[in-house]
């Protein structure tokens, strides 16, 4: 990421991919106006399985995430936002709803699917989150005389996306000598999982046959299998 000037304003950025891996870029939406406040969300997922001889459950560890619950951005198409006078040619606010709903609310024709996210604001909390939007509400608050919008507020929810290779960097910290509780996630296969955990996906069988997998290569998005620890 470039160095930022001490006394330069960094305006939030939602910066959209194409692919998970977030390598290629297709477009960008610089905010109007920083969000005067955000809310980020950690949680942590469990498995829950019966215990043994009992009536109660325990609780697995599955993974920790985190993600940026939302952000309210302001767009203002009178003309004073960046001039300082009105008449200027900037983006109507139908404008800039439409080029957020592009980035990441409608499907790509190319991929089928709405793009990868990335949220920058400079050296803050926000540097650089990979994400996508769950929802976006837009609350007009002023109008011109035709009815057009003029000033707008809009809402927008993501969830947090790490592509693959992300998280298996982050889950590299995980030793190979316990036992490892994981969630299947989209995109996720056996050897790849293996390769995270053990540093090698040669250990495939020995995991298939922990899980009484009949074929690793069709695994279910939300499924837990278990990943022994090596002898």
């Amino acid at each position: 990421m470039p160095l930022t000037s001490p006394g330069k304003l960094e305006k939030l950025q939602i910066v959209a991919f194409s692919d998970r891996d977030r390598t290629m870029r297709i477009g960008m939406f610089e905010a109007m106006f920083n969000p005067e406040s955000f809310s980020l969300s950690y949680s942590v997922v469990y498995a829950k399985v019966d215990a043994m001889g009992s009536g109660g459950q325990q609780t697995n560890f599955v993974h920790s995430e985190r993600s940026p619950s939302s952000i309210t951005l302001t767009l203002d198409g009178t003309g004073y936002a960046e001039t300082g006078s009105p008449g200027s040619q900037l983006l109507s606010v139908a404008d800039r709803v439409e080029q957020l709903l592009d980035l990441g609310v409608r499907v790509n024709g190319s991929t089928h699917e709405p793009n990868f996210l990335r949220l920058q604001w400079g050296r803050g909390v926000i540097q650089k989150l990979d994400c996508r939007i769950r929802q976006l509400e837009c609350r007009y608050t002023l109008f011109a005389r035709d009815g057009s919008p003029l000033r707008a507020e809009v809402t927008l929810s993501f969830d947090e996306d790490k592509s693959n290779k992300k998280r298996a960097q982050e889950e590299n910290r995980s030793s190979p000598d316990v036992s490892h509780l994981r969630q299947v996630r989209a995109g996720d296969t056996l050897p790849l999982m293996c390769q995270r955990i053990y540093g090698s996906s040669a250990h495939c069988t020995l995991v298939a046959r922990a899980n009484d997998l009949d074929d690793f290569r069709r695994l279910r998005p939300g499924q837990v299998l278990v990943f022994p620890p090596l002898e």
